[in-house]
């Protein structure tokens, strides 16, 4: 089959949850894609947006988060890897 895995990390930094995503999609010969370090960088959380006033929504990626995701997991696939 030319069909292939890919998983990605966790946006927050949950290095357990993250290790068992890793560990799970490597064993089915997968590619394991971290993105957890986007959340760190300036704007790529939807709090720099202002829009939202709950705080556990507003920690989820912006929209310039999400295409940064997106990005990162096309790179992957197009064999630049993640980790």
């Amino acid at each position: 089959s030319k069909r292939k895995l890919y998983c990605v990390s966790t946006w927050w930094t949950k290095p357990k949850v993250d290790d068992l995503i890793s560990t799970a999609c490597r064993s089915q010969g997968g590619q394991f894609v971290d993105i957890k370090q986007l959340s760190k960088l300036p704007g790529m959380k939807a709090t720099s947006t202002g829009r939202f006033s709950n705080i556990g929504v507003a920690a989820h990626p912006s929209d310039k988060g999400m295409e940064e995701v997106a990005k990162s997991i096309f790179r992957s696939m197009k064999g630049g890897g993640s980790d």
